[in-house]
């Protein structure tokens, strides 16, 4: 590894040299080098992930943590380019590829960077480019044509290799220990934010590395509200609750949904509750390699209106996970994929009667050549909380 000091003026020429890369890396970028292959003319892809915008096409592909870095690849350069502060944790995390420094503006850099690269006609992700950024590519390549080209790293992220699969499972076990332990001392009085705040706890610490997302608590009315912020009402007695949420560990996600009831469930309540469980056993039970995506959705819509409640709201069915919350496949009509081994979605029925309150229960599932393979532990039960106030 060789490493230089020297003014942002000739940093862009000197690079850090990974570690040569294993066998994860060089399949990733084989499949991305057979996508550039395949389009003609086209010799350069480039991603990007910008401070305020996440990429997880380049965490995929790269393998790098930090907040701000351009990454390119070519039929034979895989090339990385970071600011100051990352040059050192690129050159760790990043095995294969060659690091380059950055000053300012980076568009600067990067532009030389594919001059150098002897880049003509670029593919770039158009989720992770700003118009500015954009518009500074332009000025700086006046030659070379840029092409926005959705999909080429998003879809082999879809297919989560047995370690990406490990990682979730063990995001999703903290997910249930951190839930299990909040129930065991939920009683009515506690407000949704607090509550909120307190599963985040959890969730720390019992190993998460971040939030896969920002947890949802809705209790009563709010219950009928499919993504209701977590705010200053009271859990009280008769509500049902609705808990969404999940850790992150090691960059993958996990999320999971249950809901439970404050007291005694009225009948009305274990109806809404038992029709939602049923349906969403049966959508777990369809998850296999070879359903299609579309007919899962369907056979979803179908068992709510035979439940009898086909005129209420209701929640979409599930979407993929990993590095990214909401990521393909997703579970939903018009969409003609079919499940596949590798892939990791969730499967999250959930009915909404307003003013009344709603019911949703979801599992992360893991597509296996043979079944699936549900992730999450938590009890699927109704959960029937103590109703007298803690003091």
């Amino acid at each position: 590894m060789v490493s230089s000091a020297g003014g942002a003026a000739g940093e862009s020429a000197r690079e850090l040299q990974s570690p040569g890369a294993g066998a994860e890396t060089e399949a990733r970028l084989g499949a991305v080098r057979a996508w550039l292959d395949a389009r003609d003319e086209v010799d350069g892809l480039l991603l990007v992930r910008q401070e305020s915008l996440e990429d997880y096409d380049l965490r995929y592909l790269t393998g790098f943590t930090g907040s701000s870095a351009y990454a390119v690849v070519t039929a034979r350069r895989a090339l990385l380019l970071t600011d100051v502060r990352y040059l050192e944790r690129a050159a760790q995390e990043c095995p294969g590829w060659s690091i380059r420094r950055h000053g300012r503006p980076a568009a600067k850099a990067l532009a030389k960077a594919l001059r150098e690269a002897g880049v003509r006609r670029l593919a770039f992700e158009p989720a992770g480019l700003t118009v500015a950024l954009w518009n500074e590519l332009r000025d700086g390549l006046p030659d070379a044509d840029l092409e926005p080209a959705a999909g080429a790293v998003t879809a082999l992220r879809a297919r989560k290799e047995a370690a990406e699969v490990a990682a979730i499972a063990r995001a999703c076990a903290v997910s249930d220990a951190a839930f299990a332990q909040l129930l065991a001392g939920l009683r009515p009085g506690a407000r949704e934010r607090d509550v909120a705040r307190q599963l985040e706890e959890l969730l720390y610490r019992n190993g998460a590395d971040a939030l896969a997302f920002e947890p949802i608590v809705a209790s009563g009315p709010n219950s009928a509200r499919p993504h209701a912020l977590p705010g200053q009402r009271a859990i009280t007695r008769g509500d049902l609750i609705v808990f969404d949420f999940g850790a992150r560990v090691e960059g993958y996600c996990a999320d999971v949904t249950r809901t439970v009831v404050v007291g005694p469930a009225s009948a009305e309540q274990r109806r809404l509750y038992d029709a939602v469980y049923e349906i969403q056993a049966a959508a777990v039970a369809g998850v296999r390699a070879g359903a299609g995506c579309a007919d899962l959705d369907a056979a979803y819509k179908r068992a709510v209106k035979d439940a009898g409640y086909g005129k209420h709201p209701t929640h979409s069915l599930g979407h993929g996970l990993g590095l990214a919350i909401h990521e393909g496949p997703f579970l939903r009509p018009r969409n003609d994929e079919a499940l596949a081994a590798g892939h990791v979605v969730t499967v999250e029925p959930g009915i909404y009667v307003p003013g009344f309150g709603g019911v949703r229960i979801e599992d992360t599932v893991a597509v296996e050549e043979q079944g699936r393979r549900v992730l999450t532990s938590t009890p699927r039960d109704l959960v029937e909380i103590e109703a007298k106030e803690s003091r």
